[in-house]
């Protein structure tokens, strides 16, 4: 499989005949062909040992890759790309998405929508502390925030490429987060009409525009989420 140890949460999930059939056909279907993230990371999220609190749902990874690094830009988290590993906010972020979620969270904090330049000047000053890229999408899965492409895998340079392939894994995944009472942060159109056929009516659900939207950043679901330290400061 694509990954043999996994937290003890998951145990149920992957105990599953069904999700071990359904995973090995998906690996037999991948098998000699070329894909993002890497293959270790394909399952990333079975590393998650804090309690699943939240779902931020992307649709798939990143199909591009990380010339810099030798890499590719997916990184097994949704929204994450490898260019920030041990980068700060100053750095040069393509995503749009990635760019105002940043902001959003200064709008939370401060009230104000400036440009992200200012937002950059602030971090940089002390004024605005928050915590570097990479040490900030870790310390949201610690405090029990989840990260997730609906779709694990894309052919490079082709988005979607894979979403019918995820479908028999998406069916099992989702119910079962749904069973560990988790909240879904679903932005966008295509999070917010994919996702819930796989929940029930009474799924606990945020919907927000998507990232890529300038409406994101005074519409998004962080505030709602008040317990999740979003600066990410707490070590």
């Amino acid at each position: 499989m694509f990954q043999t140890t996994w937290a003890s949460r998951w145990d149920a999930l992957l105990s599953d005949l069904e999700t071990g059939r359904v995973l090995s056909d998906i690996e037999a279907q991948l098998d000699g062909t070329e894909y993002y993230p890497q293959k270790e990371r394909v399952l990333r999220f079975l590393s998650m040992e804090a309690p699943v609190a939240y779902v931020i749902v992307g649709m798939d990874p990143y199909p591009s890759f990380n010339e810099r690094d030798g890499v590719p830009v997916a990184t097994g988290r949704s929204f994450e790309v490898s260019e920030l590993r041990g980068q700060g906010w100053d750095c040069r972020i393509r995503q749009s998405s990635l760019r105002n979620i940043l902001k959003a969270i200064y709008y939370n904090e401060t009230g104000t929508n400036p440009p992200l330049a200012v937002v950059r000047e602030q971090i940089a000053s002390g004024a605005f502390p928050i915590a570097p890229p990479t040490d900030w999408f870790d310390r949201m899965e610690a405090q029990g925030v989840l990260f997730l492409n609906s779709t694990l895998t894309v052919r490079p340079g082709e988005p979607g490429s894979h979403r019918t392939l995820w479908e028999p894994f998406r069916a099992l995944l989702f119910p079962y987060l749904e069973a560990m009472d988790a909240t879904f942060m679903l932005w966008g159109n295509n999070a917010q009409t994919e996702v819930p056929p796989y929940l029930s009516a009474d799924a606990k659900v945020l919907t927000a525009p998507h990232p890529r939207m300038a409406e994101f950043v005074t519409q998004n679901t962080f505030r709602d989420a008040k317990e999740i330290d979003w600066l990410g400061l707490a070590e």
